[in-house]
């Protein structure tokens, strides 16, 4: 079991694929993190309009439904531009490495 952190954040998993969803859900609460599982594009979005939820740190598949490829990742950027992004993907034919993703987001 991993040791709680210090200061939990609060993290919404955008991921659609249940399972690695599953494991950084579990990994993520084990450290103490309040987590929101599943999320989605278009409920993070509408509660980060709404003012509802407030992010410290956010997890996101670069490839969801509902979404372009970067769009979602330029929309947190935007909102988002000091809090901490982890950009995921499987696909390293499209993006190779995650500097090419940024790149291409930018």
């Amino acid at each position: 079991m991993p040791t709680p952190i210090p200061s939990p954040r609060r993290v919404p998993v955008i991921e659609d694929d249940p399972r690695p969803r599953s494991v950084i859900v579990q990994h993520l609460r084990g450290l103490g993190h309040h987590v929101n599982d599943p999320a989605c594009v278009e409920k993070v979005l509408i509660a980060m309009a709404a003012g509802n939820e407030v992010y410290e740190l956010v997890p996101t598949d670069v490839h969801l439904p509902g979404s372009s490829d970067t769009e979602f990742l330029r929309t947190l950027l935007a909102r988002l531009p000091l809090e901490p992004i982890v950009v995921m993907t499987g696909d390293t034919e499209e993006f190779g490495t995650g500097s090419d993703v940024m790149r291409t987001a930018a």
